[in-house]
């Protein structure tokens, strides 16, 4: 049987009853199959141990300079549900180490000022109201696997967030009521760390729009997002999204497939070119980055489309067993470095040479898409220019 405490109501050693406000000087466990909710303020002070292995709903604003944690891994457990009616601040000293939370505030913009921070281990459900720290310090961490449901331009994070982990990411991030996703692929190590946030305002202000490397022809100047990485050396795929609510209309225009990545170089104070592979249909586009820091949506002169097999077959029967680019007319290709899904360099080659044969340090490698970057000469103008896109190994 569930058992529900109305915790205002509550009377017990550890916990202090005040108008307005419920404060923990001690250690309050709250079970599994239990509901605990806080009507008023929650105080948990430098003394205070709170651990939550059932449901926690609190009402009013929420403040931890002590511990706050879990201890059973269970999907149906350890639930910290943030709901209201009018802002709630959440703050502190310490991180509140969460297993499942639910922010649900029908305030909507502002629901939430995060002042402390919130790690999330499982997963964290935004059915309504937006989290802002954005002007403030406060952290939210998405642990190893953890992520995310129920983003939109209601409810997201109005910020920057940090994802820890070696699995892929959708940052549930957004800005001026516009949720405007970016994600990486999975990066290498599990204690690698990466930074997200979405900016909708004038790119100018901060990266001059009309600093333009070799093959761009204009960036978006109303939007940007900052993509960090904060620890490891892992390589990942960004992907970006467009939106006819905040993309300009001149980046919109056909064909589509001129959408590429740019990258603000802070040292040769330029956007630079990424590439780009679009998904036409989700409104995306994705780049193996060369370097992390301000991306935003960018289009190219010519959209150079280098010829390359889509995919090979590396099994011994003589057909298809290595794969490379070919020549094409008005290029010239230099070098192809080939990648894997997480960034990791596996093997450069020759364009000229007999290819890739599919294998890593001698073993046969799994049967998925890997990604290349191809630097070439523009014959038109003998400048030097990068060319990426991916392709498929099958057996």
């Amino acid at each position: 049987m569930k058992k529900s405490i109305i915790i205002n109501l509550l009377i017990s050693f550890f916990i202090e009853i005040a108008i307005g406000q419920t404060t923990n000087i001690g250690e309050v466990y709250v079970s599994l199959n239990t509901d605990v909710s806080f009507v008023d303020d929650f105080n948990n002070t430098t003394t205070g141990e709170f651990w939550n292995n059932g449901s926690v709903y609190s009402y009013r604003n929420w403040n931890n300079d002590g511990i706050v944690d879990f201890s059973i891994f269970n999907l149906d457990s350890g639930l910290t549900s943030f709901v209201g009616n009018e802002s709630q601040i959440i703050s502190g000293t310490n991180f509140n180490y969460l297993y499942n939370t639910l922010f649900d505030n029908s305030l909507g913009e502002m629901s939430f000022n995060l002042l402390g921070d919130i790690s999330v281990s499982n997963e964290s459900d935004f059915t309504f109201g937006i989290v802002d720290n954005k002007l403030s310090s406060g952290m939210f961490v998405f642990e190893q696997n953890a992520y995310h449901i129920s983003v939109s331009n209601d409810s997201h994070i109005n910020g920057d967030v940090i994802k820890v982990g070696d699995n892929s990411f959708d940052y549930p991030i957004g800005d001026s009521n516009y949720y405007r996703s970016a994600s990486i692929s999975a990066p290498s190590l599990n204690n690698d760390i990466f930074i997200g946030e979405y900016f909708y305002e004038n790119t100018n202000n901060e990266y001059t729009v009309n600093n333009l490397g070799t093959n761009l022809t204009l960036v978006d100047n109303a939007e940007y997002w900052v993509i960090e990485r904060f620890t490891g050396t892992s390589q990942v795929l960004v992907t970006l999204s467009w939106s006819n609510e905040t993309t300009p209309s001149e980046i919109l225009v056909e064909p589509l497939e001129a959408i590429h990545i740019a990258r603000w170089d802070s040292t040769l104070q330029l956007w630079i070119d990424q590439g780009g592979v679009q998904d036409i249909i989700n409104q995306s586009v994705s780049a193996l980055v060369e370097n992390y820091g301000v991306f935003t949506l960018a289009r190219v002169k010519d959209n150079v489309e280098i010829d390359f097999p889509l995919f090979f077959t590396p099994n011994y029967d003589g057909h298809n067993d290595t794969w490379n680019v070919n020549q094409s007319e008005n290029i010239e290709v230099i070098s192809i470095h080939i990648f894997d899904r997480y960034g990791k360099l596996l093997k450069q080659i020759s364009p000229n040479g007999i290819g890739w044969d599919g294998t890593y340090n001698g073993k046969r490698l799994t049967a998925t898409d890997y990604w290349f970057m191809a630097s070439y000469k523009d014959l038109n103008d003998n400048t030097i220019k990068q060319f990426r896109s991916h392709f498929s190994l099958k057996y």
